[in-house]
């Protein structure tokens, strides 16, 4: 994440010296670089394996970072009482960003769609944390609103497959004639399992 920062600080550079005719971005650009050269938490690298989302959520939305005590820096962006930073500050990106996530997203979805065949539980959570986030924060960008519906989608079919399954599972030991094993017991408990993990995903609706 290190080299990450000191890429964006450098393309942050590069941008102010595009954007010198308007001094109000110029003056947004300078803040950005300066957090990220002296360490300040309020412009970071988002890294959908090596970021810690709960942090970067506190200090974002919060404004309010670790070690300051009872300091509370967003009251000058203007909130109103209830409101946090995420209610009121919009999210913009280039065509080139966008289309970078994009491609982020397509690759997201191939991991989410061979965890759902593996049926690993911890990894699906972890990917849905992720789109979850990204769509509260980014969700008036129509790339991220999409790739959230997909996954959304995605694991709304298999809660729906596996729903198919258990029911003729049970109908089969629901017959008397029917040669209902133990091993077939233990499917319906894995499958049922399985269900009930994604149905806690905040991803799954």
């Amino acid at each position: 994440l290190a080299e990450l920062r000191k890429a964006l600080c450098a393309l942050l550079n590069d941008t102010e010296y595009g954007t010198g005719a308007d001094p109000a971005v110029g003056a947004i650009l300078k803040w950005m670089q300066g957090c990220l050269r002296k360490g300040h938490p309020f412009v970071d690298v988002f890294h959908p394996e090596l970021s810690d989302i709960s942090s970067l959520i506190t200090n974002f939305e919060k404004f309010k970072p670790e070690g300051t005590g009872d300091v509370e820096v967003y009251p000058a962006i203007g909130l109103r009482d209830g409101e946090s930073p995420a209610d009121v500050i919009g999210c913009g990106m280039t065509s080139k960003a966008v289309s970078s996530l994009k491609l982020e997203f397509d690759r997201l979805h191939g991991i989410l769609g061979c965890k759902l065949k593996e049926q690993n539980l911890c990894e699906m959570s972890a990917l849905s944390d992720v789109l979850v986030n990204l769509n509260q924060y980014m969700g008036e960008i129509d790339t991220v609103s999409e790739a959230f519906l997909q996954a959304s989608g995605l694991i709304q079919d298999h809660i729906q497959i596996l729903q198919k399954d258990v029911y003729e599972l049970i109908e089969q030991g629901s017959r008397a004639q029917e040669d209902f094993s133990i091993v077939k017991a233990g499917r319906v408990v894995q499958k049922l399992a399985i269900l009930d993990g994604l149905g806690r995903l905040e991803i799954s609706g």
